[in-house]
């Protein structure tokens, strides 16, 4: 076991970035290698619809479940569960695009309500390797119902994130290969490598 800490602190860290920046794949591993709590947008979305997780809506750009109004519902229950789940001793990657300063500040507030550590990971991407994903994208493997026609409107309202600590905001170029993606996004998080393997 090592020492460190940042690892043995609770942390709540969002996942955020334009759709296919690899969000969810992040996400995911960091929630397994560590053995920490996963809440996904997508699936809290098509919960609260109402809807099986892989029943897509293909609607247009803030139009059905992703209209402001139902995405605020989304982003409130979010952290109504992260909240539940550090209370109960659990750190918490939170995987969303979090596009709005607001849905930012919202889970930011709740870090600091809880005392717990935050971190803000945002994905980047070229966009012809973006297209490439959304377009090549299994849509019976993924919640998501990202795609690339609308992306140009995602990226258009997309709020630059500037409003965090130099410590608390890591960019992670998500065009490399997986691995070294990952390796940047748990640096970022000051977990070693070799106990979020162990976990």
């Amino acid at each position: 076991m090592t020492g460190g800490g940042k690892q043995n602190q609770l942390r709540l860290v969002i996942i955020c970035g334009l759709m296919g920046t690899g969000k969810t794949t992040i996400a995911k591993n960091i929630a397994e290698r560590n053995g920490w709590a996963l809440v996904s947008s997508d699936l809290v979305r098509k919960e609260l619809a109402g809807i099986p997780a892989t029943q897509h809506e293909y609607v247009g750009w803030g139009e059905g479940i992703y209209s402001s109004e139902f995405s605020e519902k989304t982003y409130k229950r979010m952290n109504e569960l992260a909240e539940q789940l550090l209370r109960k001793g659990r750190s918490v990657v939170m995987d969303a695009c979090y596009g709005k300063r607001s849905e930012r500040a919202d889970t930011h507030a709740l870090a600091r309500a809880t005392n717990v550590e935050f971190t803000c990971i945002e994905l980047v991407c070229p966009e012809n390797e973006i297209k490439r994903r959304l377009t090549g994208r299994s849509d019976h493997r993924t919640a998501s119902d990202g795609r690339w026609a609308i992306f140009a409107d995602q990226k258009f309202r997309f709020e630059n994130v500037n409003e965090f600590a130099k410590d608390e905001h890591i960019l992670v170029d998500t065009s490399k290969r997986r691995d070294e993606s990952m390796r940047q996004a748990m640096h970022a998080l000051d977990v070693r490598e070799e106990r979020a393997v162990s976990s």
